[in-house]
């Protein structure tokens, strides 16, 4: 909670940062010019999505109030699952959840593959990712991967999300469609004769 200057007036998730001032991040600021902000937070190497409202009485301003959760590897997970994909969150260079299995072989070379990804994101210009998708190889098997800036970075390094999928999972759509494509085909083609 800040009050209508920025100043943290009290935080329940940590609250040695009361009396710090917050007036001038970008998320903080937009919520006291009246407007909602969601957005990115790093600290400390932790990664934090968060979202600043106004609090208003009448039609006066008097502080803002800003929610958020930590991004971590149970985010992560969610992610994977929703996506049927590994996702890795990185702040600059540096890998800070990810959803990478932790049993079977990919868990052998676990430190080998965060070293492969932290390298790929490394690579990123000014830590803009490519726009299009590209090959990677995690420990022997090619994957696709998909990479983006997370929108609202206050401060400090870009923040990213990557997305892998493996080559055959990624392309395994196109192919069961080009299967039924051809089966119609012959199908119209047994018809027509």
């Amino acid at each position: 909670l800040v009050n209508s200057e920025g100043v943290v007036l009290t935080s329940v998730a940590r609250p040695e940062i009361n009396g710090r001032r917050l007036g001038k991040d970008q998320l903080v600021s937009r919520a006291l010019a009246g407007g909602q902000a969601t957005g990115f937070w790093s600290e400390k190497g932790v990664l934090y999505q968060v979202v600043a409202v106004p609090l208003r009485f009448d039609a006066d301003i008097f502080g803002a109030l800003v929610l958020g959760y930590v991004v971590d590897v149970q985010v992560a997970e969610e992610l994977a699952r929703m996506t049927h994909s590994q996702v890795a969150f990185f702040e600059g260079r540096r890998m800070v959840a990810a959803s990478l299995p932790t049993t079977g072989r990919q868990a052998v070379g676990l430190s080998e593959t965060t070293a492969v990804l932290e390298e790929r994101a490394a690579s990123w210009a000014g830590g803009t990712p490519p726009r299009e998708p590209f090959d990677l190889e995690l420990l022997g098997d090619r994957y696709l991967g998909l990479a983006t800036p997370l929108p609202g970075k206050s401060s400090g390094a870009s923040a990213n999300v990557l997305i892998v999928k493996t080559l055959e999972h990624a392309l395994a759509t196109s192919r069961q469609l080009t299967r039924h494509l051809l089966g119609v085909g012959a199908l119209a083609l047994l018809f027509a004769l």
